[in-house]
């Protein structure tokens, strides 16, 4: 998972959630802006002048394969149903390899 929180945040989410992966931090929101999952944004400054900054991301599910080719974007993650959808289309994907 990536989010736009600290990593000390990310750290006590991850623990809180029982996950055994590490979160990613994207706490300016450049990764999240480029795949299109900024929720919210602010005006901050920088050393270059104000800057338009994504301050959350939304919940959107993006495949990735061992070539680092997006071969998945579902911009809607619903956290009841997603991670079975999302299981069934990685087997299915994984199938096809």
């Amino acid at each position: 998972g990536i989010s736009t929180d600290d990593q000390a945040h990310n750290a006590q989410f991850a623990a809180e959630h029982g996950f055994e992966y590490p979160l990613v931090c994207d706490v300016d929101g450049h990764v999240v802006k480029l795949f299109g999952a900024c929720k919210s944004r602010q005006i901050r400054p920088s050393h270059h002048g104000p800057r338009d900054a994504c301050t959350s991301a939304a919940r959107v599910t993006v495949v990735i394969d061992a070539h680092g080719q997006v071969v998945g974007y579902e911009p809607e993650f619903n956290a009841r149903t997603g991670p079975a959808e999302l299981l069934a289309k990685l087997t299915t994907l994984h199938a096809g390899l």
